[in-house]
């Protein structure tokens, strides 16, 4: 009889599981099109109470028109926090005392995007604003409701949340929903609410819509100034090969959604569609140069020829681009009469570099209509790099027009062994004569065929290579760049902390250090310690007036030179608390100053960052890697991760580097234990009722560390300031070398805790992070087993 009694107990937990699905309350917002439309539709076909909100009156009837009498429709827009609190309102009317089982964040904007030096702050705050404010608002006003039920959360994220690909504020904005629900997963778990995140590749939805795209590619053209225009020239057709990519069957994504609604062990993270799990997800665990080096090849080129010259015609034919920069017949009988003066600058060490023309610095010359009829309407250019290295011997790159009459006059004129389409180069021990080699594209990719025979013990040459590789990339770090006493470096946040220790350390190496401080105090307790030469300014990085008037102070400062180096360094931590005890206002807060700040500074000071092929350092932190913690810092930092991402792939081909400094903990006055413990006190005083009581008193106790009216009788530092280290220079040290190496790293981690811990806990799972991060925070009262 135990089969009827199994059957039995099958068939009624299949009654009730139908029964509850019957009862069950689930809000999706951006129901207009897209996934949430889909969702709607198929959750409302099983039999789910949906409520359904929506952006316009038009999507709203189209949706009520395709669904059952179940489903209820509502207008949010998730910018306008009446309008969510309205809604919140509509919701606990038709949840009662049941709760909300399932929200989901499905509302998002992905225009403006371009890249992140054609845009401007109000650009990236519209991303920010839909796709990270309003979600964290949405959330936090259902949380209560979510908890009643313990319910789902399902945030809808991107790839682009784990590999940022393209400028502007919708990479930043996905980093932050993954930082925003890997805190909210570790608090909510306690409650049995369970956070899940939708990770899409690309889906042909209204967001990847080529036609707005390429509208909102245009419209921003043609805002830019001259000199950009000409420096990045014609990046549309990259859509187009996007476009082809896309995957049309949504339900893909809808399923993983469903599946995280009504499973009773959903999972932590989904990753809809092939280029997702198969592309970007693997993307994400590569180091950051290999990363690079295939997104180049995605990313639109100018036409680029490779000529091999002999060093003599080199010296003879690059002469007059220190002058001219542009050269229309570089032919030896026509050169300037100052080469004698000229050809000695062009060489340091017995190199001679050639800069990359991948977006075309230089201008084509005008040209007559005797030479347009003779040459073509593009000729050559060439640029002469103010730091060649010691291997870089003979690199020519040259862009011309592509055409079978232009190729022979560069032969004739120049002598030419023979032109490629590949960016080849000569190196040091390929051959004893230069002009001799012969070109085209080989294994290596370095142009010149040589043929090697592979060793039987390849382990060993493995081994080997391993080990020059170390070598080689220990001594190119060791070379710092040349006349540091003539280079400008803006540094932020100096009133204390990395700033002001760095700005110490450079103003002693003999650099011209720009200080920007938040107060006067902090700016003249700077200046009685350091040398003429360092100047402080007065910037608050939430005030785009502020930064204006900083941008212009540098530019009179720096002249034609430009900005060698700029240091984003400012930032806050506070107000720092479990999410739910959260207001949007908390997080606009720190989002404002650490990631908001950041990008408007860096865009303002581009074109002189440009100018000196200078350097970027922002500073992101190991929470920009791990979030564990509620509040605007972790999201803010993952912000800070992509955007800087993203503007070091655009600005490389400028020879503008971006590095990333992730510190661990270290004693400065961000992790004071003082006003963290104040201000965690100030917020629990705030709490309504039902929160204090969920949570508990002791709470409280645990999570602060210092004497406060709340545990008198504490007399131990909190475990944060006692990890942290006091040795700020390891961070200061890190900033130095990315901005005087010759060859910086992408990322710098500062720090044994960053390197031990926090660097490995970010490549572990969900949920063996969870795990491990869980057994150091405190547990609620209302813990649910």
């Amino acid at each position: 009889m135990w089969l009827y009694v199994v059957a039995l107990l099958l068939g009624l937990f299949l009654l009730r599981r139908w029964h509850r699905e019957r009862q069950t309350h689930v809000l999706i917002t951006g129901c207009d099109s897209g996934f949430g439309n889909l969702l709607a539709r198929q959750l409302d076909a099983r039999g789910l109470r949906v409520l359904a909100a929506c952006l316009t009156d038009s999507g709203a009837a189209q949706l009520r028109a395709a669904t059952s009498n179940r489903l209820q429709t509502v207008l949010l827009d998730v910018t306008s926090s009446k309008s969510i609190a309205d809604v919140t309102a509509w919701v606990r009317e038709r949840v009662g005392d049941q709760g909300l089982w399932g929200l989901v964040n499905n509302a998002g904007i992905a225009i403006p995007t371009a890249p992140n030096e054609w845009l401007t702050k109000e650009d990236f705050v519209k991303v920010l604003n839909v796709n990270l404010v309003g979600l964290v608002e949405v959330t936090l006003s259902l949380l209560p409701l979510l908890r009643r039920a313990r319910g789902r959360v399902v945030n809808v994220a991107s790839v682009m949340g784990r590999v940022s690909f393209f400028g502007g504020g919708y990479c930043p904005s996905k980093y932050g929903v993954e930082a925003f629900s890997d805190s909210l997963r570790l608090e909510m778990r306690n409650f049995g609410v369970k956070v899940c995140v939708i990770e899409p590749g690309y889906f042909k939805t209204m967001i990847s819509n080529v036609e707005n795209l390429e509208k909102n590619f245009h419209n921003s053209w043609k805002k830019l100034p001259e000199e950009i225009k000409t420096s990045y020239g014609e990046i549309v057709a990259m859509l187009k090969l996007l476009q082809k990519t896309y995957n049309s069957d949504l339900s893909l994504v809808t399923n993983c959604m469903e599946h995280a609604l009504t499973s009773l062990h959903p999972r932590s993270r989904y990753s809809a569609g092939w280029d997702a799990k198969l592309l970007y997800l693997p993307l994400s665990y590569l180091p950051s140069a290999l990363s690079d080096a295939l997104f180049a090849s995605f990313y639109p080129k100018a036409s680029v020829v490779s000529l091999s010259v002999s060093p003599r015609l080199c010296l003879e034919a690059l002469a007059p681009s220190l002058c001219t920069c542009c050269i229309r017949d570089p032919a030896p009988d026509k050169l300037p009469e100052d080469l004698p003066r000229l050809v000695p600058q062009t060489v340091e060490g017995g190199a001679v570099l050639l800069h990359h023309h991948i977006w075309g610095h230089c201008p084509p010359p005008t040209l007559g209509e005797r030479e347009r009829s003779r040459f073509g309407a593009a000729d050559s250019v060439w640029r002469v790099s103010p730091n060649p290295a010691p291997w870089d011997i003979g690199i020519h790159l040259l862009r011309v027009q592509q055409s079978p009459r232009h190729r022979e006059w560069c032969k004739a004129k120049l002598r030419i062994t023979k032109i490629t389409d590949q960016e080849d180069e000569i190196r040091p021990g390929c051959c004893s004569n230069p002009g001799s080699i012969k070109w085209g594209p080989s294994a290596d990719g370095r142009g010149c065929h040589r043929a090697v025979p592979l060793p039987r013990m390849w382990l060993y040459v493995v081994a080997l290579l391993l080990g020059l590789f170390l070598l080689r990339r220990w001594h190119r770090e060791r070379q710092t760049v040349p006349r540091l006493s003539e280079k400008h470096v803006l540094i932020t946040g100096c009133d204390s902390g990395f700033g002001n220790l760095l700005a110490r350390q450079l103003d002693a190496r003999g650099l011209r250090v720009l200080a920007a401080c938040l107060t006067d105090s902090g700016a003249a307790q700077l200046r009685a310690a350091t040398s003429n030469r360092l100047q402080t300014v007065l910037l608050d990085v939430t005030s785009s007036k502020s930064i204006a008037d900083v941008t212009a102070w540098v530019r009179e400062r720096v002249g034609d030179q430009g900005l060698w180096g700029l240091v984003n360094n400012a930032g806050i931590a506070i107000p720092t608390a479990p999410n739910e005890w959260l207001t949007k206002e908390d997080f606009v807060k720190v989002l404002n100053v650490n990631l908001v700040g950041l990008v408007e500074v860096t865009l303002s000071l581009l074109p002189l960052l440009r100018r000196a092929r200078g350097r970027v350092v922002n500073v992101a932190s190991v929470m920009g890697r791990v979030s564990f913690f509620g509040g605007g810092y972790c999201p803010s930092k993952y912000g800070v991760e992509a955007f800087s991402d993203s503007l070091r792939r655009e600005l490389r081909p400028f020879g503008v580097q971006v590095s990333i400094i992730e510190p661990g903990g270290f004693q400065t006055g961000m992790i004071d234990p003082a006003p963290l413990v104040k201000g965690f006190v100030r917020l629990w005083e705030r709490l309504p009722a039902e929160a204090q009581t969920a949570y508990g008193r002791h709470y409280v106790d645990k999570c602060e560390s210092i004497p406060t009216p709340i545990t008198p009788d504490a007399k131990s530092t909190t475990l944060l300031h006692r990890l942290s280290s006091c040795r700020l220079s390891h961070v200061t040290d890190a900033m130095t070398h990315a901005l005087l190496s010759r060859c910086p790293r992408s990322r710098y981690t500062a720090g044994w805790d960053a390197r031990l811990i926090f660097l490995p806990l970010s490549y572990c799972p969900a949920w063996l992070s969870d795990t491990i991060v869980g057994l150091f925070l405190p547990i609620p009262a209302s813990r649910i087993p």
